[in-house]
């Protein structure tokens, strides 16, 4: 009877155990994917600030400000890079997100670049 007892605690842990890990895997793969559309949201927007309602750069725009986007957007090109998330998180939506937003940020370093050279 203790054999018994041992055998389906012992059980009962290791399940336990398991679904714990599952759960924290997924925790993690939800909070980088949470993570990576933030990010993208953040650039979109900024890039977005730059412009005025003409679709002209702003007047204040400057240097720092455009290499700051630069850095963000290139900061999660590869990302998300662990073979989990790789396994498990939309890949192809999230890089034509990566794509787009790469996109946007080229055409307003192209369009600082145009104006600067004024």
């Amino acid at each position: 009877m203790k054999k018994l007892k041992l055998g389906l605690v012992l059980k009962i842990g290791v399940l336990v155990g398991l679904v714990s890990s599952l759960v924290m895997i997924a925790m993690n793969l939800q909070r980088q994917q949470s993570y990576f559309e933030n990010s993208i949201e953040s650039i979109q927007f900024e890039c977005d600030l730059a412009y005025d309602e003409k679709h002209e750069l702003r007047e204040t725009i400057d240097h720092n400000y455009v290499q700051q986007i630069i850095w963000k957007a290139d900061s999660i090109r590869n990302f998300p890079d662990s073979f989990t998330s790789k396994f498990l998180l939309k890949e192809k939506d999230n890089q034509l997100k990566v794509e787009q937003a790469w996109e946007e940020v080229m055409n307003l370093a192209q369009d600082y670049s145009k104006q600067f050279a004024r």
